[in-house]
Parts: structure tokens; sequence; C-alpha cells
């Protein structure tokens, strides 16, 4: 469908439309939509001979659209950003803007120290949540979770979540002044709401890889955590088989423990399958969401979650490249 129509894009500066300014200007637009707490990121490509593309102010905020331009459809919107460099150079002549998540600036990734006591995942959220003037959206079961004690220590707060969210098989994803905290490969949208599931087959996209890993995989999980009523190092154990991680951090609980068990199994569970796939611009797809492979190998068929998107629009061409996998999580490692 998409060859018969043409790239459309739409772009913002501080809540003016630029769109006809930049038109003839354009070189390339690249969005890349990444799961987790790493930033959302854009970058704008100019042509610009003469030097009279304008310099943006500073602290410019871009929102930004891409899709198509049949009759009566509008391009997808992608984000808000907000400019981190600006770069010119000759060979050609060009001017490139790259900008960030608007919300990953300021407090968020100031240095903090302070403790957690007798709390919960949910609670320690919503609070670094409100304190960066985002809303809130956390998944019952992480909600629920009791902290008996974390320490923050010269830690900011991007960092200090994105430690709970992996020791809890969790991803912390802030965009558009939410603060999303669920579990990994849950498949939901900053909203909170469920993320779709999208059916690729080989017909669907131009080109693909994937990698298949079995090495250094483990059937199980082992973790310790410290009774304060004997005195002693107690261990938990997710999973089973032949082959043990054993992760030799210590944690403050028995809840905290465990979870941090299964998050590392779920870990291991995932990353055995990975695929990178470039189609025809999808400005419907972004991380998170799940992916359902049907006619590739008997292999790489299956359910995968989106790491990430990279976006990249000109005024004649679009497409999308993902990189996913297996549905779970990230990889790991193990101490063998």
């Amino acid at each position: 469908m998409q060859d018969n129509y043409k790239p459309s894009f739409r772009i913002e500066a501080n809540g003016t439309d630029i769109t006809e300014a930049l038109r003839d200007r354009l070189l390339e637009i690249k969005v890349t939509d990444e799961a987790g707490v790493t930033s959302d990121r854009l970058e704008i490509t100019l042509d610009d001979r003469e030097h009279k593309v304008p310099y943006p102010p500073k602290d410019a905020t871009f929102k930004v659209w891409l899709g198509y331009e049949p009759p009566g459809t509008l391009p997808a919107y992608m984000g808000s950003f907000k400019l981190d460099e600006v770069e010119v150079g000759s060979g050609p002549r060009s001017m490139t803007i790259r900008a960030k998540a608007a919300d990953f600036s300021g407090g968020y990734r100031e240095p903090k120290t302070r403790s957690w006591h007798d709390t919960t995942v949910g609670e320690i959220v919503r609070k670094v949540a409100a304190e960066n003037k985002l809303e809130t959206r956390v998944g019952d079961e992480l909600a629920a979770i009791k902290v008996a004690h974390i320490d923050q220590t010269e830690e900011s707060d991007a960092a200090f979540l994105t430690r709970i969210a992996g020791q809890n098989g969790a991803v912390a994803k802030p965009a558009d002044g939410r603060l999303l905290f669920v579990k990994r490969g849950e498949g939901k949208t900053v909203s909170g709401a469920p993320a779709p599931t999208f059916t690729l087959r080989p017909a669907d996209v131009t080109s693909w890889k994937a990698k298949l890993a079995e090495r250094g995989s483990f059937g199980a999980v082992e973790t310790y955590w410290q009774d304060h009523a004997t005195g002693e190092r107690k261990s938990v154990k997710a999973g089973s088989g032949e082959t043990t991680f054993r992760d030799r951090l210590p944690y403050a609980s028995e809840a905290e423990a465990k979870s941090a068990a299964e998050s590392q199994l779920d870990k291991g569970e995932s990353g055995k399958a990975t695929v990178d796939l470039t189609l025809p611009g999808r400005p419907d797809l972004f991380a998170e969401c799940l992916l359902a492979l049907e006619g590739f190998r008997s292999e790489v068929n299956g359910s995968y979650s989106i790491k990430s998107v990279e976006h990249s629009l000109t005024t004649q061409s679009y497409s999308s490249r993902i990189s996913a996998e297996i549905k779970g999580g990230g990889g790991a490692e193990s101490d063998d």
C-alpha cells in the first residue's frame, strides 16, 4: 500500500509549524524509539546551501509526525524532542539537528543521594514521577512489590529507576509527560494501554536477519538475601536445569531476592533469538510492541518484543528498521 503513497511529515518547533520552511531543504528525518530508559532520539538533516537554514533557538522543543500523504490521511505523531546539539559542515553543506526525548532532561538525570525504607516499588516510582512532574503508569504486580531498604547514592532518578526495573524484570520509560513502569516485554504504550501485536511475513519486509544463541544459556537463577532476624545468608532459586546463574549481589529481603531471580531468569530465556528487519515505513510500530513472525524459518517464527525502531524518511522514501528479541526481555551472562 505504501508504494502508492508519498512520504509525508510535519514538524513543529516551540509550537510553530515549520514544515513548509523545511520541505525543500530536507535530506532526512530519523526518529529512533528505544525500549526502556534509553532516550528516544530525533535527527533532522537539512541542505544548508548558501547557509540559509536558520540556526534553531536554544532549548527548542520539536514535535514530529511521520507517515504518508494519501487523501484524508495524516502522518502519525512520533513524540516531543528537546534540542541536544547541532552539527554543520561541508561536502555537501548540511545542518544536522539532534534532539532527545523531551522528558529526559533536568532533575531526572541529576545525581541524588537518599534512602528508601519500608516501602513498595509503586510508592518509589510514583514519588520519583511526581518530583519530575510526570504522570505515572505502574503495573499492579510491580507496584505491590515490597522494598525493605534501598539506597540511591549519587545516582540520578533515571539510573535509579533503571536499576529497580532491572531487578524486577521491568522497564522504566518516560515520554510525553508520562512515566511507564511495567514488566519487560509486557507490551504497553506510554499511556499504559496494551500495545498492539503486529504480524509480519517475509513479503512484508525488504530484508531480515536473525541470531539464534544457545551458548551460555541457563535454566535456573539463584540469588541471596540477608535474614536480619537470624543473621544468616539465605538463597532463593527460580527455574530449573543443569546450569545455574548465581547472582552474587546481596538483597535486602527474600521478596527482593525472589523478584531479582525471576527477572534474571526472564533475561536468560529471552535474547536466545533476536531479529533485525527492514521494511517500508510503518509509523504505527514502536518499541515494546509485540511482533508475530510467520513464514520465516521455523527456528525464527514466533512472538517477539520490539527493542528499538528506527524510522528514516526523505522526500522520496520512508523505511523502518526494527530490532526485536524473543518475547521476554534482554540478554544475560552466566558466571560459569
